[in-house]
């Protein structure tokens, strides 16, 4: 009877043992590289759909809409209610709600800022007889791993103004 052994299934188990901690530890590396990344999109992607909810609701309110853009790549959605102005700007890294009511006690403006990077929101209204009666949507976050850029959780949405809808109804 064998009571130990041999210097060459020692080895191999060494050698097994090694190649499974490699693995291991290439996938734990992993994991851990991308859980901060995923965590920061998932936050992002939270603030976007804060703000297409807000950009809804004042839609659904809106008498009419406009946009105009900047040469600085930034556009300027400006919603007329029947308290007053909303304008939602858009830059790089940001997005920003002003509204000026038209009630004398008010503050003047009230101001929303949402930082967004990475994330791009991206707006087109829809205009009939020079009148904005939709406000479409398009979002997307904007990863970036060398060497190429990936879109990821991208979404499109269409809101129609209140001035829609008939009296009475």
């Amino acid at each position: 009877m064998r009571k130990g052994v041999t210097l060459i299934e020692m080895v191999l188990v060494i050698a097994i043992l090694g190649s499974a901690m490699t693995a291991f530890t290439v996938l734990f590396r992993t994991l851990l590289g991308d859980l901060p990344d995923t965590y920061r999109v998932c936050q992002t992607n939270d603030t976007v759909g804060t703000i297409v909810d807000q950009i809804r609701k004042d839609i659904d309110r809106a008498k009419s809409i406009s946009c105009e853009w900047e040469t600085t790549g930034g556009g300027l959605l400006l919603i007329e209610l029947p308290e007053g102005t909303l304008a939602y700007e858009m830059a790089q890294d940001y997005t920003l709600r002003c509204s000026r009511g038209t009630d004398p006690n008010s503050p003047e403006y009230i101001r929303t800022t949402w930082s967004i990077f990475p994330a791009k929101i991206q707006w087109q209204v829809w205009e009939k007889d020079g009148q904005g009666y939709a406000l479409e949507i398009s979002t997307f976050i904007e990863c970036y791993r060398p060497p190429e850029k990936k879109k990821k959780l991208s979404n499109s949405y269409v809101f129609f103004t209140n001035a829609l809808r008939k009296t009475g109804e």
